[in-house]
């Protein structure tokens, strides 16, 4: 088999391709990433906040 200048760059065109296509995939999952950590934010907020209440909640039970 003979490597001429041909197949060498059918094989760059077909890692550029791979390039290409990996790092698509990789910005696709940097956003899922980013937005589940902005969900993940958003639920321990709303923890946070129950607890809050419940804390709340517990005081005027006391109260009374």
């Amino acid at each position: 088999m003979i490597i001429d200048e041909k197949l060498l760059t059918t094989e760059r065109e077909s890692l550029v391709q791979e390039f290409e296509t990996l790092s698509t995939k990789i910005k696709s999952v940097d956003m899922n990433l980013a937005q589940m950590k902005g969900n993940l934010n958003a639920l321990n907020g709303a923890i946070q906040q129950m607890d809050k209440l419940i804390k709340l909640g517990n005081q005027t039970d006391e109260k009374i």
